[in-house]
């Protein structure tokens, strides 16, 4: 689709003393970011939010979730401090920087949609 953001690799370095956890949790946070930055907003009618069940909250296939690739470097002697639940803000950041790289585009309001993006353009 036109405008349309789609991501095909995700990398991640992490630092922590926890490395094994470190990378299992990044797996599941850089997915979590992903639907923040792509699909999630608060929807609002005039009796209230609009998204009343799961059926209407959006998510992401598996078919949807890119190639996430962690890099753990080895520093043992540092503490762990958030370390898997800190992609997902990271990884927001990220790919609204590689939409302006790539169309010179500054998104300012989440979700990326198709139709943001072309407003923005």
């Amino acid at each position: 689709m036109l405008g349309s953001v789609v991501l095909y690799a995700v990398q991640a370095a992490y630092s922590s003393d926890l490395a094994k956890a470190a990378e299992n949790v990044a797996f599941f946070y850089i997915p979590f970011g992903l639907l923040f930055v792509l699909l999630r907003e608060v929807r609002w009618t005039r009796e209230g939010i609009a998204v009343k069940s799961w059926d209407d909250y959006p998510i992401l296939g598996f078919a949807e979730i890119p190639e996430i690739e962690v890099v753990l470097l080895n520093h043992p002697e540092l503490p762990g401090l958030g370390t898997g639940e800190c992609a997902a803000g990271p990884t927001g950041a990220a790919i609204a920087n590689a939409l302006h790289d790539a169309l010179g585009v500054r998104a300012r309001h989440l979700p990326l949609t198709p139709e943001r993006i072309a407003r923005e353009m």
